[in-house]
């Protein structure tokens, strides 16, 4: 039956086209766009409320192979990695030769210390076996 009407309304709307005036046809086509328009301005919070995008987004990335994931990610997100980057290099430099330098500094120092701690014991140790 479905099929019958089909081929019915196909028939009928092929014999009627050429017959309606291009006037007429841009009036039904601007009616039938301003109901369809209302149409979604009135449904479409409750339609796109009616979806779970978290679970179709995590169903679709689990679909996709890897490449494609990583290919999606730095389509959005390769201005912020170089940026990263670029940050993690600047600061790495700057807080490793801090730290370098401190690390260099206090090591002498630490080192110093300890060589005067040792020779001071020795010296005490010295000093008590001479009495």
């Amino acid at each position: 039956m479905r099929i019958f009407l089909q081929e019915r309304i196909s028939a009928i709307t092929h014999e009627l086209l050429p017959k309606i005036l291009p006037s007429t046809k841009e009036y039904l086509a601007f009616q039938i766009l301003e109901a369809v328009f209302e149409a979604l301005d009135d449904n479409l919070p409750q339609l796109l409320l009616s979806i779970d995008l978290h679970r179709v987004v995590v169903e679709e990335i689990e679909a996709m192979h890897p490449k494609e994931v990583e290919a999606l990610f730095y389509s959005f997100a390769s201005i912020y990695f170089r940026e990263l980057i670029n940050y993690g290099f600047g600061f790495g430099v700057v807080f490793g030769l801090a730290m370098d330098v401190f690390f260099a500094r206090n090591i002498s120092i630490f080192l110093k210390i300890i060589i005067q701690n040792s020779l001071k014991n020795l010296i005490f140790e010295k000093s008590l076996k001479k009495v």
